[in-house]
């Protein structure tokens, strides 16, 4: 995995080693939750957030949604090189750039663990080909940042994490896209919603064993 990627600057401590990294926290692990965004290929000002519906370890408990997550290991050199491996891993998909952080710095006292949380995007954006892992995930659906969360089951972590990393994206197309007033415009022109944005990308999700 190559590190040579578009780092925004509100993210360029993550391009720093990891031990200079590990002396700025005080957990024994760190781990990293990261919002994979999308933007429309017709409409750059229509953002998309992937959330991946995990498969549940018992037979009778609820398929939840959930944003990419995984732990910083001693071998990656960089949190960027941690967040790549991570990407891949979970969903086969390539990151082009970090496109800067979102939320707090969050503390698990009780698994021991530090939490960043970033916002990347991938090659091929909402027609990317995800692969996922069947032992841990068992579909993936491209969230529209108009449509917010309704009627995805998501537990009460996820839930936040994801408000936050919709509000960022949002944030974000507003910047480099369009002012609030023309996003606002925009997002009444043009309402892409879950049902729709499955039927376009119904074939790009792929389990892989």
């Amino acid at each position: 995995m190559s590190t040579k990627i578009h780092v925004d600057a509100s993210a360029k401590a993550f391009k720093r080693p990891l031990d200079t990294i590990r002396k700025s926290v005080t957990t024994k692990k760190m781990a990293i939750c990261i919002a994979i965004t999308a933007s429309s290929v017709e409409d750059p000002t229509q953002g998309h957030l992937l959330m991946l519906r995990s498969r549940p370890r018992k037979s009778k408990a609820q398929a939840l949604f959930e944003l990419p997550s995984g732990k910083v290991l001693d071998g990656d050199e960089t949190a960027i090189t941690s967040i790549e491996r991570i990407v891949q891993e979970t969903a086969k998909l390539k990151v082009l750039g970090v496109l800067g952080t979102f939320g707090e710095t969050e503390i698990d006292k009780e698994k021991n663990t530090t939490w960043f949380k970033v916002v990347v995007e991938v090659d091929g954006g909402i027609f990317a080909d995800i692969q996922l892992c069947p032992e841990t995930h068992q579909g993936a659906q491209w969230v529209p940042i108009e449509d917010g969360l309704e009627g995805y089951p998501v537990s009460p972590r996820t839930s936040k994490w994801a408000w936050e990393a919709l509000s960022a994206l949002e944030e974000y197309v507003s910047r480099h896209f369009v002012d609030s007033t023309k996003l606002s415009t925009h997002r009444a022109q043009r309402s892409i919603n879950s049902v729709e944005l499955g039927r376009r990308t119904g074939n790009t999700c792929t389990i892989f064993s």
